[in-house]
């Protein structure tokens, strides 16, 4: 990991190696750009996850059209502190500064903000939301707080359904999961109780290329059906990501109970056996959820 200092903020924010960091602060006098108002720093207790809204911009789409005004274009004037998307993080504004993301005035003086960018089709939505996991985590262990008690979804200030691709995919318990999990790797790092996992540690998710398309269902070579299924399922014991519908191979740390996933397919595969087909292409045993919504 590494410690970056960002502007307004006192304490290191740490982020694994891998992501990149530009800090390239958007001037006050930028039309529609609600920043240069100081806030002590104290005050913000809190990160509130944006998306853009905008399934086609990517971090530097993003960047370029705030810092040119587009605020002011679309007549929302605000701000945020950062940007990000699958291969970067833009700081955009200072940390010690109101912060016009809220439609909330509460929210505005209490909460740092971050907007996903470069979540749409053509983009890697689960490499993106990494990155913004890490940036929450990086932050809320910065002024001392975890994702359970002080990260926010937009809409919980201003009641907008954002940030839309989490919530549609139903991964807002996921999410304060996995930046909690960060947290703890942050601390232990710090510590040096641990080394950094190496990148083989786990295998790599199995995508299936046949659904591509979102066919609603499919008969492989192998004896298994895939059934079109976009629930959002709750895990009801802690149980493995696995890389195959079968075996023992682990994608990353198991999902602990009680938490909330997205599915894509039902996986029936030729022993009777069931499995979910999640968003980032790895199986979770079906005997081991419950449906939230949905149906399958």
């Amino acid at each position: 990991m590494k410690a970056h200092a960002f502007p307004g903020l006192p304490n290191p924010v740490y982020l694994p190696d891998w992501i990149p960091v530009e800090i390239k602060i958007i001037p006050a006098s930028v039309p529609g750009w609600t920043a240069g108002q100081k806030v002590p720093v104290t005050n913000f207790v809190s990160t509130t996850w944006h998306d853009t809204g905008n399934s086609i911009s990517n971090a530097n789409g993003e960047y370029a059209w705030a810092a040119g005004g587009g605020r002011a274009g679309i007549n929302t004037p605000g701000s945020y502190n950062g940007i990000f998307d699958e291969t970067k993080i833009i700081i955009c504004q200072r940390f010690d500064e109101l912060v016009g993301h809220a439609a909330n005035h509460t929210g505005n003086v209490t909460s740092y903000a971050f907007e996903q960018a470069g979540w749409g089709p053509k983009f890697n939505f689960n490499k993106s939301l990494e990155v913004g996991v890490a940036l929450h985590a990086g932050v809320l262990h910065a002024i001392g707080k975890t994702a359970k008690d002080a990260m926010y979804q937009h809409r919980f200030w201003s009641g907008k359904n954002c940030p839309g691709e989490i919530i549609r995919r139903g991964l807002w318990t996921t999410t304060e999961n996995m930046v909690d999990a960060q947290i703890a790797a942050i601390k232990a790092f710090i510590a040096g109780e641990m080394p950094e996992p190496p990148a083989s540690e786990y295998e790599p998710a199995s995508p299936v290329a046949e659904l591509a398309d979102k066919r609603p269902f499919l008969l492989t070579s192998g004896g298994a059906v895939f059934v079109r299924a976009d629930v959002v399922a709750e895990a009801t014991v802690d149980t493995p990501r696995l890389k195959y519908a079968g075996g023992d191979a682990r994608v990353g740390p198991d999902i602990p109970k009680g938490t909330r996933f997205g599915t894509d397919y039902l996986i029936v595969n030729n022993d009777g056996s069931m499995y979910w087909l999640t968003p980032w292409s790895t199986r979770v045993r079906y005997e081991d959820t419950r449906v939230i919504e949905g149906e399958a």
